[in-house]
Order: structure tokens, then C-alpha cells, then sequence
């Protein structure tokens, strides 16, 4: 977690606290029962220093290989593309909100094409996020290049998660304007046969 952090963002700080929290949970008992009490308090930062001494050494490695820009580059033009696609679904919603006769039909016959797209594109997005996966997790990698392998499918674990996370969402409000729109629909035209 530590290095993926250090990855995505590029301070290679360690947080102390989750240290302590595994330094608690699995070497604690350990280091009591087989180090001297003059040695405990020494042990344990011994442990913090190699800890962020290890998540330097990784994040140097991936540097120099060119991986952290890699990932900086996709993170970025990922960001870039949302919000694009973004601007362009609003503005279309926005223009057939506009020409349309009956407003909240066109709200309705929104919510429908984008759950209905959003679904399709959850299914893409989380079969290639699998497949990418299991690529990942078959190829024949030397020991060194295991933990980069390991790295690899984190990421792209994350960024299907994250992505299929937005389109959930997307699903949702797609579900939101069927409901809202068939809802004001039919008052729209209950009050129009009343007057």
C-alpha cells in the first residue's frame, strides 16, 4: 500500500501510524518474547527505518524504469477523458432537454440511455480490468520482477474500481431520471387533461 501510494502521488513517506498498527499486530509479541527490554525500543525503529528505506529503494527502482511517469501519464489522461465525456453527456442532456416538447420524457429517455450504457460499459470496463488481471497474474516473471507484477495489478485493480465505481454511479442517476422523469411525465399530463 505503501508504495503504491508513494507511486501514485510521489511522497515516498511511510505513514507511521499503519507501521505501528502492523509493528502491533505481528511483530510486538514476537520481539517481546525473544529480545531483551533494552533492545525493544530499538528493534521497532529499526523496523520503521527499514520499512521507509524499502518503499524509497522500490519507488527509486520504478523510477528509473520509467513505471511512476507511466502510471502519472494514464492517471492523468484518464482524468482528462472523464471529464470530457463528462462535458459532452451534459451538454447533450442539456440540448434535448431543451428541444424537447415534453421535458421530463426527454429526462426519462435520458435516464435510459445512460443506464443502459452504463451497464454495457461496466461489463467492458470489469471484463478488461480481469483480463488485464489475469494477464498480469500468469506472465513468467523473475523474482525481481515479481513485486513490480504484483505493483501492476494493484493499479489496474485500483483503476477498475475506480472507474466501475463511475459508472455505478452513472447506472444510478440513469435509474434516478427514469423514475423522476415518468413521475413528472405523467403529473405534467394529468394537470394538462385537468385544465
Amino acid at each position: 500500500d505503501e508504495v503504491f501510494d508513494a507511486v501514485e502521488t510521489g511522497d515516498t513517506e511511510v505513514d507511521e501510524d499503519a507501521l505501528d498498527d502492523i509493528y502491533d499486530e505481528y511483530l510486538e509479541d514476537l520481539i517481546r518474547e525473544n529480545a531483551p527490554s533494552s533492545d525493544r525500543d530499538r528493534l521497532k525503529y529499526e523496523f520503521f527505518d527499514v520499512a521507509q528505506e524499502t518503499v524509497d529503494n522500490v519507488y527509486d527502482g520504478l523510477e528509473e524504469t520509467g513505471f511512476c511517469d507511466y502510471m502519472h501519464r494514464i492517471n492523468a489522461q484518464s482524468n482528462v477523458f472523464i471529464a470530457v465525456l463528462a462535458f459532452f453527456s451534459i451538454g447533450l442532456i442539456v440540448a434535448m432537454l431543451i428541444i424537447s416538447k415534453e421535458k421530463f420524457a426527454a429526462l426519462r429517455n435520458t435516464g435510459i440511455a445512460l443506464a443502459v450504457s452504463e451497464a454495457f460499459n461496466s461489463l467492458i470496463v470489469g471484463g478488461l480490468g480481469a483480463l488485464i488481471q489475469a494477464a498480469i497474474n500468469s506472465a513468467d516473471a523473475s523474482d525481481s520482477d515479481e513485486e513490480i507484477m504484483e505493483l501492476l495489478a494493484s493499479f489496474f485493480g485500483k483503476l477498475t474500481t475506480r472507474a466501475l465505481t463511475i459508472l455505478i454511479v452513472g447506472f444510478v442517476v440513469g435509474i434516478v431520471f427514469i423514475v423522476s422523469g415518468e413521475i413528472l411525465r405523467r403529473h405534467v399530463r394529468k394537470v394538462n387533461a385537468a385544465e
